[in-house]
């Protein structure tokens, strides 16, 4: 039972991989709420340093910028856009360049 505990508290206390941060996902009142975005010109990945990898960041952008024909520069990191659990985030912008044709 002990083992059981220790391993469910530490599965707890892990930071959730990296994702896309969307500020206004949840906001009911704004013009795109509930929509699929059509286009990006930037890109917000939020994560935990613990256990997360730059390759696995900059996998998340690559893959959002992909999602328009894009490829992700970037641009920042700050610790003020993102939840407590994965306080740090990088900013990048999605380009058009030679990769993403």
């Amino acid at each position: 039972m002990a083992i059981l505990l220790a391993i469910f508290g530490v599965g707890a206390c892990s930071a959730p991989p990296p994702y896309i941060h969307r500020p206004d996902e949840f906001n009911r009142a704004a013009v795109n709420f509930s929509k699929e975005p059509t286009d990006a010109d930037d890109v917000i990945v939020c994560y935990g340093r613990s256990g997360t990898t730059a390759a696995q960041v900059i996998a998340v952008a690559r893959a959002e910028c992909a999602r328009f024909g894009k490829i992700p520069q970037f641009d920042r990191q700050s610790i003020l856009t993102c939840p407590l659990f994965t306080p740090v985030s990088a900013h990048y912008n999605c380009i058009v360049g030679p990769a993403a044709k």
